[in-house]
């Protein structure tokens, strides 16, 4: 039934920041895109269909609200006192309840409270009377929804010290609360029906290889009405050295409902056009993109322990994937920081990193957002180490005898290029990355946010692609398994279960 399904193609020039036209080679390419064709809506009734399976499960509506409230830098308290105490007193018990996953009997939550106050203590301040007695009563007022208790902290003055102790060890507790419960509203979720991805297809061919591309940019965007009022679109694009195509992201089973279109007016009719598709490092890759809202949700802990297993076992993904570009995608493994410059420096550095952000994240001492801005400040500071040494290499001299000139002239524009290419990579060292992670910064809009996996060749068929997505789910589910691990023997810890 698929193959025969012909949505209406919608053709939109997305604003060019470049005035000049694209070279000849390449805007003809542009040119000959897929013509208009009669609208079908069969394949909006399987894509439907396929959404509409997409039940959320029983806990999540009851999450959501109360995820990502006001998260307070514990400890840092001056002047701060009445926010912290809004939030505690204010949303204290909605987060527990949300913890347990819908709404437990009184005594469960005040042992959930108490327990995880407790747990956020400093050692030696747990068995002292007035902690006892504090966290009694807030355990108390969260679990009754009653805030009896929070004028005598705030207001008798008689020790501030306690107040201080009291209402960040609160907030801490609330934060990790928090936390487990994003993390576990996407360990429930399925990969394969849920998290969205975004492609990129590469083309190329010897004029557009040999093309001065530079930045311009001249896109055609192919919208498809699937009919129901929904679409889906991919586009076309110039990029040094190729052509690139982006889909519009999707979970892997809306992508095998446009499957056909992929198949058809990618993969089938590029090559029409006289391009083909590059597997080497030089043929523009095949760039996986990984949506934040639907992987991770609003867990660091989930995200820190992806980008981990992801950094972690590169044989693997080399046996896989057969991909190396040491200027465009490289591993932590294969770069220097700016403290440990030789090879590998990049990958201890970014370890010491993630134990310094997974032991504040399970002491309830940071948020989502200041975890993303601490990985793309950590990014900046890698050091490539194939465009160090390409900037050591001497320029070519000129030589003596027939042809000397002409190898000159050839040699010295190939080694400009290659000095171009290597202040290019030193200058945005965040972008040029196995796992790219500029796109999670906070300055980014929400439904941006996601992660890009660089070093991956181009894919010469839908099928290909397939291939890809399960064998990066199969490393994402390791990670989920990790976690799901971490956040039970903590579910365990502050329930006493």
């Amino acid at each position: 039934m698929l193959e025969h399904a012909d949505p209406t193609v919608i053709q939109e020039r997305a604003p060019a920041p470049a005035a000049a036209p694209p070279k000849a080679a390449a805007g003809a390419a542009l040119a000959n895109a897929p013509e208009q064709r009669a609208p079908d809506d069969r394949l909006g009734r399987v894509l439907r269909d396929a959404v509409a399976s997409r039940a959320p499960t029983t806990s999540e509506p009851l999450r959501a609200p109360v995820l990502q409230r006001f998260f307070l830098a514990p400890g840092n308290l001056a002047g701060q006192e009445q926010r912290a105490a809004d939030y505690v007193w204010g949303q204290g018990s909605a987060i527990a309840r949300a913890y347990l996953q819908g709404t437990p009997a009184k005594k469960d939550l005040h042992a959930l409270v108490r327990r995880t106050f407790i747990e956020m203590l400093p050692a030696n301040q747990r068995a002292t009377a007035a902690m006892r007695r504090w966290s009694n009563r807030l355990a108390e007022d969260l679990s009754s929804g009653r805030t009896e208790h929070r004028p005598a902290l705030m207001q008798s003055g008689a020790d501030p010290n306690v107040r201080d102790l009291v209402l960040t060890a609160a907030v801490r507790a609330l934060n990790v609360l928090e936390q487990d419960t994003a993390a576990d509203a996407r360990l429930e979720t399925d990969l394969v029906m849920e998290v969205k991805v975004g492609t990129e297809f590469t083309f190329t061919n010897e004029e557009i290889r040999k093309a001065d591309t530079g930045d311009e940019k001249n896109a055609v965007k192919f919208i498809y009405d699937l009919g129901g009022g929904k679409t889906w679109w991919w586009a076309l694009d110039i990029d040094p050295g190729c052509l690139e195509t982006q889909t519009a992201p999707a979970s892997k089973v809306e992508l095998d409902a446009v499957k056909h279109i992929i198949a058809r007016h990618i993969f089938a009719k590029l090559p029409e056009l006289g391009l083909e598709v590059d597997r080497s490092a030089q043929g523009g890759g095949g760039h996986i993109s990984l949506d934040m809202a639907t992987l991770f949700g609003t867990s660091a802990e989930l995200l820190l322990t992806v980008l981990t297993q992801l950094q972690s076992n590169i044989a693997d993904w080399n046996e896989h994937f057969d991909y190396v570009d040491a200027p465009n995608s490289p591993w932590l493994a294969d770069q220097g920081f700016a403290t440990d410059p030789g090879k590998g420096g990049g990958q201890r550095a970014f370890a010491t990193l993630v134990a310094g952000l997974q032991q504040q994240l399970a002491a309830g001492e940071i948020a989502t957002d200041e975890v993303a801005v601490r990985l793309n400040t950590f990014h900046t500071q890698l050091v490539n180490l194939w465009a160090t040494q390409t900037k050591d290499k001497p320029a070519p001299k000129k030589g003596a005898g027939k042809g000397a000139a002409a190898k000159f002239a050839s040699d010295k524009n190939a080694w400009d290029k290659e000095q171009e290419r290597a202040d290019n990579v030193i200058a945005n060292p965040q972008h040029y990355q196995a796992v790219n992670v500029e796109h999670l910064a906070p300055t980014v809009k929400a439904s941006k946010r996601r992660i890009e996996l660089r070093a991956i060749g181009a894919q010469g068929s839908y099928e290909d692609l397939v291939a890809d997505l399960r064998y990066l789910y199969a490393r994402i589910e390791q990670a989920r398994r990790q976690v799901n691990a971490n956040v039970s023997a903590r579910r365990r810890l502050f329930t006493g279960s």
